[in-house]
This record gives C-alpha cells, sequence and structure tokens, in this order.
C-alpha cells in the first residue's frame, strides 16, 4: 500500500498480506504517528478510492479527526500522485530485480528500496528538493547508498576472539551474503546470507558491486571502430572490416623479393599517398586591450624638446649652449648674456615644474 505526501513528495511502503481493513487501518496508523513525529504536523486530510469506502475507516478518521476523500469510479487521474507512485515503483522492482537476477518472491525487498532511493532523489514535481529533507527538515547523507543484490561479506560477531556463532577461530570472519536494502537506524544494512538464506542486519559490511551492467556492446581495441574513419581520402564504415595499410619511402622500392617472402605483408594495401598528419592548432595569444599612456614627465620632456628645437630655429643662443640646457649649469659673469641666462633658466622651470625656490 504505497502512501505519498502531496506537500513534498514522500513516499511510504506498507507491505501487506491482505487488503482487509485492520490491515489496512494498522498500516496508515503507523505512517501517522511516524509522520507526526518526524513533522511535528497533525494529518488533516487523505485521498483514496473507492476500495477504502468501509464503515472502519469512516470511524477510524472521525476519531483521529481527518477529512477523507475518495475519488469518482474509474477516475485514477483525481489520484494522481499515488498513481504515478504505483507505476514508477513497479518499474523499478522489474529493473532491479532483472538486474541482481533475484526471484520474484523478492519483490517487497526491491520495492522498499526503490521507495527509499527515491526519496532522495529530487522529484519532477520538485525539481531542486529532495523529498525526505524536506518532508523531515533536516539534511540528508547519500554516502551508505550501495547497489542492490550486490556481492558482500557481512563480519561474523565476536567476543573474545570466539565466534557468537560457535565456531572455531581458524573460521573465516566473513560470510559472503547479497544485499537486500536498508535497516532502521544509520548504516544498518538487511543482507542475506548466500549459502542459509538467513536474513539479518548487519554495519560491517564490505561491498564487490562490480563493473555496471551496459546494454550497449562493448567495444574491444581489436573490434570495429564506433566512427567513421578517413584513411587516403577514403571513408571506412563502421560495417566494413578494417585492413591494415602501410607506407614505402622511396628508399625502400628497391626491397629483394625473398624479403618479401619472408613476411605476411604481401596482401597488405598501399596507399598511393601517405597520411599526412595535420600540425596541431596553436591557441591564439591573448592580449591586453588596455591602451599604453605616457606620463606626466614624458609629456613634458617633449614639450622642452619642442621648445628647444623652436629655439635652434629662431637663432636663439641658449639652444646652440650645452651648459644652459641642463638644470646644473652655471652663470657667466659676462652682463651681456646674463640676461638671456635668465630667460633660459625661467622657462626651464616653467617646462618641468620646478619649484620657484630652486
Amino acid at each position: 500500500m504505497p502512501i505519498v505526501d502531496g506537500g513534498t513528495s514522500y513516499k511510504h511502503g506498507a507491505y501487506l498480506s491482505d487488503k482487509s481493513d485492520s490491515s489496512t487501518i494498522a498500516a496508515f496508523d503507523a505512517f501517522r504517528i511516524e509522520a507526526e513525529s518526524l513533522t511535528g504536523r497533525k494529518v488533516h486530510r487523505i485521498r483514496t478510492d473507492r476500495a477504502y469506502e468501509m464503515s472502519a475507516w469512516k470511524d477510524y478518521c472521525q476519531h483521529h479527526g481527518i477529512i477523507h476523500e475518495f475519488t469518482a469510479p474509474y477516475s485514477s487521474a483525481q489520484n494522481g500522485l499515488a498513481e504515478r507512485a504505483i507505476h514508477t515503483t513497479m518499474d523499478d522492482v522489474r529493473t532491479l530485480l532483472r538486474d541482481s537476477s533475484l526471484h520474484h518472491s523478492y519483490w517487497a525487498e526491491a520495492a522498499s528500496y526503490s521507495v527509499h532511493t527515491r526519496n532522495l532523489i529530487p522529484s519532477r514535481r520538485h525539481p531542486g528538493k529532495i523529498p525526505l529533507q524536506s518532508f523531515t527538515g533536516k539534511r540528508q547523507d547519500v554516502s551508505y547508498l550501495r547497489v542492490f543484490g550486490a556481492r558482500c561479506w557481512a563480519k561474523i560477531p565476536t567476543v573474545h576472539g570466539s565466534q557468537v556463532t560457535g565456531g572455531s577461530k581458524l573460521d573465516p570472519r566473513g560470510v559472503e551474503c547479497r544485499l537486500l536494502g536498508y535497516a532502521g537506524g544509520r548504516g544498518n544494512y538487511k543482507v542475506q546470507d548466500v549459502e542459509s538464506n538467513q536474513v539479518f542486519v548487519s554495519r560491517d559490511v564490505v561491498f564487490e558491486e562490480g563493473q555496471p551492467h551496459r546494454t550497449l556492446p562493448s567495444v574491444g581495441e581489436n573490434t570495429i571502430p564506433l566512427f567513421d574513419v578517413a584513411i587516403g581520402g577514403e571513408t571506412i564504415d563502421a560495417g566494413e572490416p578494417v585492413k591494415q595499410v602501410e607506407t614505402l619511402n622511396e628508399g625502400d622500392k628497391n626491397i629483394p623479393e625473398s624479403h618479401d617472402n619472408q613476411h605476411s605483408h604481401a596482401d597488405q594495401l598501399i596507399p598511393a599517398e601517405a597520411i599526412q598528419q595535420t600540425e596541431p592548432i596553436q591557441p591564439e595569444i591573448r592580449r591586453s586591450s588596455r591602451t599604453v599612456k605616457p606620463s606626466t614627465g614624458i609629456l613634458q620632456s617633449r614639450e622642452y624638446q619642442q621648445c628647444e628645437e623652436i629655439g635652434r630655429h629662431t637663432g636663439e643662443e641658449w639652444t646652440t649652449n650645452t651648459q644652459c640646457s641642463q638644470a646644473g649649469m652655471t652663470l657667466s659673469s659676462s652682463s651681456v648674456n646674463q640676461d638671456d641666462y635668465i630667460a633660459c633658466l625661467v622657462e626651464t622651470k616653467a617646462s618641468h615644474n620646478i619649484p620657484h625656490s630652486y
């Protein structure tokens, strides 16, 4: 009997021996108590088909203050969330039993495994939420998940070096089992002994999940390639047999016939042109798009050079005297050229932003 929460898509599976009112009410009451303790909320409404339209269910809902809604006859779409959960679970059960090679009698274990795993996967109705996390309000851990029906080894408990089953100290400390699901608690697994078919719960389990099963045919190194291969301008389809191809250089043309007879390469094809390997494409070098801007000192120096060039064309004397173009020049004692030297210093200070105190 599947039970689905309409708000979070959380699923709960109850496995009954029959569909009597006493069995279904007991299973639902166990879920109600667990749900109210985990969420802190009360169940207010349930929706079922007409199979639960019984006086026992009516008395139960009235006693706990639950509104019982029924779908119309032959209208399963009105309860589509539960109907879809049944369809999805049965698809998973068929897949799990087929993949694990277990008998149909293990359908209940496969269904419980499917429901438990589906509660940890976001649903289409709530893509960004985990059903169990939304239902309980606690973050979930998926590190303990294992493959259904996987081969595993369960440790036999020991007390003071002796096995609790009464075995010898030299007996193996592990028993070969198969995984049937998860038990209550954290990190507890429900396993079955392969030899005795005894089902028990263990936390000290080593799994051998092996390689995953694939539906596509395996492709090896010496088998038919998956894709078309172009050789010497011709295309080899995946369905055609692959032939070995060898090329001969010009210096190998004069090979004696005896050499050809010693090797079994006479039937191989020799293309007219050798395969040319293209050079690898060099990645494009990324360059900065930042423009280079000259500094203030460079701009001032250029202005001074322009003034000096103009002074040379006009025949100014300070441009021809090498001592005047430097900051540490000395003044001549001649009173005739003193005015020119002063003018040169003033212009030099102005172009180089030299303070007046110097």
